[in-house]
């Protein structure tokens, strides 16, 4: 019996002094859940962003930092075979259809339009929302050879495995090397850079939104449209996006 009573005194010392797991975490502040700000590294009025591309299998150039160009589609979620089908980073190579031949439908089932459609959260965004941002008006050079200034109005037409949040957009900059892109620029394409990134998201069918839809349309490379019809093999951005 006093080995006993001996026993449970050491036992009900050792949990008084020994504080358990999660009281650690309560008092370091690690919940063991992801923090909000880690998903969106720079708050919520202003914009994380990355941008990512269309690899061409016949241009080693746009897929630049992958040993295949397979690789190369895993990450970017599609990429345009020598042959005109898209890869796709799972499932069959697909068709698609002579409106974007020289981009790929994408999850909105439309065109995707170089430096004027983004992949955004589903959870806040819906496919044709747009968002403004001030910081990219700019001259930009489209894949076609034309240049236009970038009214600063993107499209939502994407999603992506990793875009996750309201404030978290991936550009999309069409068949090039992203890093040699009108976009190339740290200050758009690093996640990590949250300077000068505000913007706002755009109500539907108010007279700014009307304004900014054609803009897109007008500056957009000449073989997509934005009332384009839904069909195709839709690629989206594959799951181990950015």
């Amino acid at each position: 019996m006093v080995k006993l009573n001996l026993f449970l005194t050491v036992l009900i010392g050792f949990v008084l002094i020994v504080p358990s797991a999660e009281a650690k975490r309560k008092r370091s502040g690690k919940s063991g859940k992801k923090k909000y700000s880690e998903v969106n590294l720079c708050g919520n009025k202003t914009a994380t962003t990355t941008v990512y591309n269309l690899p061409k299998e016949d241009k080693k150039e746009t897929w630049k930092g992958f040993k295949t160009f397979q690789d190369s589609v895993k990450m970017q979620g599609s990429g345009r075979r020598t042959n005109g089908n898209i890869a796709r980073y799972k499932g069959p190579d697909v068709k698609t259809r002579s409106s974007c031949n020289t981009t790929t439908t994408s999850a909105s089932g439309k065109c995707l339009m170089s430096y004027f459609s983004v992949a955004a959260d589903p959870k806040y965004y819906k496919m044709g929302d747009i968002i403004y941002m001030r910081s990219l008006d700019k001259d930009i050079k489209l894949p076609n050879g034309r240049t236009v200034r970038h009214p600063g109005f993107l499209i939502v037409q994407d999603v992506g495995g990793a875009i996750k949040g309201p404030n978290r957009f991936d550009f999309f900059v069409g068949p090039i090397d992203a890093t040699a892109s009108s976009f190339k620029d740290p200050k758009i394409a690093d996640k990590k850079s949250c300077e000068n990134k505000g913007f706002e998201k755009l109500e539907r069918g108010s007279g700014k939104y009307n304004d900014a839809l054609a803009q897109i349309h007008n500056n957009q490379d000449s073989d997509t449209s934005v009332g384009n019809q839904p069909g195709g093999g839709g690629a989206t951005q594959a799951v181990a996006s950015k």
